[in-house]
């Protein structure tokens, strides 16, 4: 604990005390300003029928602004204003894209897609549609720009597998060289099914002597990636992808032959 000895000292805590109440309080006017405008521009998209299109606004502007967009949006859903409901959706999918240079295409395509296809039902006169018209020329800009990242990645995760990652292939291959029962103890031991609620009642070796046909068919089943939920966003969830479905095939050739 620090203790002010003297009233001198505590004219400069005073003094810091008030920087920062006038510090607080100009940041607080100047959120209000940004609210504000950003109220007078959700109203203004709905009377021009034109989406938001100012590219001064710095990125703290943009966010409040998207911010309160999302909020309209809740609020619009309730007393079921579809056609302005498209228009918000619209101005959300063009300031993450246009603006904040957001590349989560998927959920962006999957909002301008649910825009466009509103706007489609509509029979109203060009000059009552141009948000229509952007928002469908964004989306297809994002559909374009979403398969080419798609190929880039598709390209990273096969140089993946030919490289870096070659042994994870090349052991799985090694194994399937061996007896079926000794692929199939490999892949429960070393790719073991985390997130499904298949298990083995018992040891593997009993199930098989029981009845080796139905523990391969299950395991055909269960490790299919598909059934496992994976996804395939990331690098890293395209090549786990990968894996899965390379067990899964190697699974389906054993039920084949047996």
């Amino acid at each position: 604990m620090v203790f002010i000895k003297s009233e001198r000292e505590l004219a400069i805590f005073h003094t810091i005390y008030d920087r920062h109440n006038n510090c607080l309080k100009k940041c607080k006017d100047e959120i209000s300003k940004i609210n504000a405008n950003s109220l007078v521009e959700i109203k203004n998209t709905k009377n021009s029928c034109k989406l938001f299109n100012k590219k001064n606004l710095k990125r703290e502007e943009l966010l409040i602004l998207l911010d309160n967009f999302r909020e309209a949006l809740q609020n619009i859903k309730e007393i079921k204003d579809y056609e302005y409901e498209a228009i918000i959706k619209a101005n959300i999918v063009k300031i993450n894209y246009k603006y904040l240079k957001n590349k989560n295409y998927d959920k962006l395509i999957k909002m301008a897609e649910q825009s466009v296809s509103f706007g489609k039902s509509l029979n109203k006169s060009p000059e009552q549609m141009n948000w229509y018209f952007e928002i469908y020329n964004i989306l297809q800009e994002l559909k374009e720009k979403n398969n080419k990242k798609k190929e880039e990645e598709e390209k990273i995760v096969e140089k993946l597998i030919k490289n870096e990652k070659k042994y994870i292939f090349d052991e799985i291959k090694e194994y399937r060289k061996k007896t079926h029962l000794e692929f199939l103890e490999f892949i429960l031991r070393k790719y073991p099914l985390l997130n499904s609620s298949f298990k083995m009642k018992t040891d593997i070796k009993d199930e098989w002597k029981k009845n080796p046909k139905k523990l391969v068919m299950k395991l055909s089943h269960n490790y299919h990636p598909d059934k496992l939920g994976l996804k395939s966003n990331t690098i890293e969830e395209k090549l786990n992808f990968k894996i899965y479905q390379t067990i899964s095939s190697e699974i389906n050739s054993i039920c084949s032959q047996i």
